[in-house]
């Protein structure tokens, strides 16, 4: 299943699936589940994500509840059709949109028609696309037109944050049935160094630079051989170093400093981070999904021990980061038996002796702890924008557990930043 619901902290399910997380705080949506191919990347996972809430958006003018409830047996028809997307990239299945042709409309510009009906449109707000190919797949093999600049629309995917640009009058003069992905405020979450001092359950002490330094100071000295990583806002040049090695007064590059993580789970001597996709599909009321059936392990590109902080990529994982079927524990479960990297994990992680269920678990609980913790800022950011119900935001959550098994939130990145 790709989702299910969570509803005031206690989880519900069905029978064939394991339970997925959704924080619901408003009235039930009715999401008619659907099975994917374990072959599918996690980039493309995330874009039928994208797909399935753009089937949200349609033609009727209402909140994304009624629609959804009002026009029920459309939406279950659209997602038939992205079921048989999701099949089409098996070989031998058919291209989905083979029976969708453009037509000249009334004001002389061309739309899709399917059966006669015009099908929605998404703007692509970005100056260059070649980042947003499983996007645009997606998006035009559910039927929706592609179009480059302003126009009638019904849904923007915008590459930037767009709250700050000139883009901006087009997000306010938008009504209730269209949608963009993403929340006026999401950097909240996103901005590294907020989310690091936000002094939340499963996140390393961190300290804003230089507005923290004295109770830096005062920590460090009663634990002198912690590690502490240099960071700053745009994801570059992290260091490790001990605090009497670093130079806390150059505020210009370093935005905080947060303790390393340094006894992190291995696998066959690799450090390796879990990435947890999420969808924000409403703030007020909060309403977050979690996709629950896989997920993206990363590991580093080489052995963590001896550990050379000198040498990154013994610890920092990257774009280049190892794939989990190169890792000789896990080859067999991936490649022999089909299993998932959630799956592999978890088998992995009980012939250790250690319970997996506890992990997911706390994986559910820091994610809820973080996008409430930030939601009274994000609904403030949103006060000036008329159609609150417009927005949703597609991310990642990267966490890290340690040889105890302590899970540690990492970062949050968003969906363009996580493919």
């Amino acid at each position: 299943m790709l989702v299910h619901r969570l509803r005031g902290g206690s989880e519900s399910g069905g029978s064939t699936s394991r339970k997925s997380s959704i924080m619901d705080r408003g009235s039930p949506i009715h999401v008619r589940m659907m099975r994917l191919p374990r072959s599918l990347n996690a980039a493309t996972l995330m874009c039928i994500g994208a797909a399935i809430l753009a089937l949200y958006i349609a033609y009727h003018q209402h909140t994304l509840e009624s629609s959804v409830n009002s026009h029920h047996s459309d939406l279950s028809a659209k997602i038939d059709m992205l079921q048989t997307t999701v099949d089409s990239h098996n070989p031998g299945h058919p291209h989905v949109m083979d029976n969708v042709k453009v037509a000249d409309a009334s004001h002389g510009q061309n739309v899709f028609l399917r059966n006669g009906r015009a099908v929605p449109t998404l703007w692509l707000m970005a100056k260059s696309v070649h980042h947003l190919n499983h996007v645009i797949t997606v998006f035009e093999r559910i039927g929706y037109q592609i179009i480059r600049q302003a126009g009638q629309f019904d849904a923007i995917w915008s590459y930037d944050y767009p709250f700050s640009s000139g883009w901006k009058q087009y997000i306010l003069a938008m009504k209730d049935h269209q949608k963009i992905n993403h929340f006026p405020g999401s950097g909240y979450i996103t901005n590294k160094m907020s989310l690091s001092t936000s002094k939340l359950t499963h996140l390393p002490k961190a300290y804003e630079i230089p507005k923290d330094v004295a109770a830096l100071k005062k920590f460090a000295a009663g634990n002198p051989d912690k590690m502490w990583v240099m960071k700053s806002n745009d994801h570059r040049g992290i260091k490790i170093k001990k605090l009497a090695d670093m130079d806390l007064s150059d505020a210009g590059r370093l935005n905080f400093v947060q303790e390393f993580v340094g006894n992190p789970f291995l696998i066959d001597g690799r450090k390796f981070d879990i990435g947890v996709y999420v969808t924000i599909a409403s703030v007020n009321p909060l309403r977050v999904y979690m996709y629950e059936e896989e997920v993206l392990l990363r590991f580093c590109t080489e052995p963590y021990h001896p550990l050379d902080v000198t040498n990154v990529a013994k610890y920092v994982i990257g774009d280049k980061y190892t794939p989990t079927r190169q890792i000789p524990s896990l080859k067999e479960s991936i490649d022999s038996r089909h299993y998932s990297m959630k799956q592999t994990l978890s088998m992995h992680l009980k012939s250790k002796g250690f319970d997996s269920e506890k992990l997911w678990a706390a994986i559910r609980t820091c994610i809820r702890e973080v996008v409430t913790d930030k939601e009274k800022d994000i609904i403030h950011s949103m006060a000036s924008y008329p159609n609150p119900s417009i927005f949703f935001e597609m991310v990642r959550f990267d966490f890290v557990i340690d040889d105890k098994m302590q899970l540690w939130l990492m970062e949050f990145l968003w969906f363009l930043f996580c493919l």
